[in-house]
């Protein structure tokens, strides 16, 4: 896990630091990093933090000092040690690897069922005929309704998620 620079507020600590788009940091403090909000909160606590980065393909180390770090990311995956040829652009969205990463492969679950219950039902009514007009029916309706109330999950979480980011944010810039 890493997080990249997409952008450096103007004078901010981590310009002073050196810092540029597209460095990805990997560590703060000797910890790994996979949501900025946690490089700021350790600003905001201790004041500086060392962080490691990679750059163009080469690790270094910063030593960063303020209480904001002043920039936004983007959240990926990344592989240590750093691969031959690195390019930021190979960075993979973790639409998937947040703290509600556990949610969301239930409500693909969940979803996957409901259609195996839509076609389940198909199925039987193309095999059975009207003599199971009943049960077929009702699996059909109960698969829908299933998928239903996956994707509404889905969008539930998905709305926790976009507002924890966006009070991250909201925190970085005006507190």
């Amino acid at each position: 896990m890493a997080i990249l620079i997409k952008k450096i507020d103007a004078d901010s600590a981590a310009e002073a630091a050196g810092l540029k788009e597209n460095d990805i940091i990997l560590t703060a403090d000797g910890k790994e990093v996979s949501e900025g909000w946690k490089v700021s909160k350790l600003l905001k606590d201790n004041g500086n933090a060392t962080l490691v980065c990679v750059r163009g393909g080469n690790q270094f180390t910063t030593q960063v000092s303020g209480q904001s770090l002043g920039v936004d990311f983007i959240y990926g995956e990344y592989e240590h040690p750093v691969p031959e040829g690195f390019k930021p652009a190979s960075l993979k969205p973790l639409a998937f690897k947040t703290r509600y990463a556990l949610g969301r492969d239930m409500t693909f679950i969940f979803s996957f069922l409901g259609w195996i219950s839509v076609l389940g039902g198909i199925a039987i009514l193309a095999m059975k005929g009207v003599d199971f007009a009943w049960p077929s029916i009702t699996l059909v309706f109960s698969g829908v309704a299933i998928v239903q109330i996956a994707q509404i999950g889905k969008a539930l979480i998905d709305t926790a998620d976009h507002t924890r980011e966006t009070m991250n944010f909201v925190s970085r810039k005006f507190f």
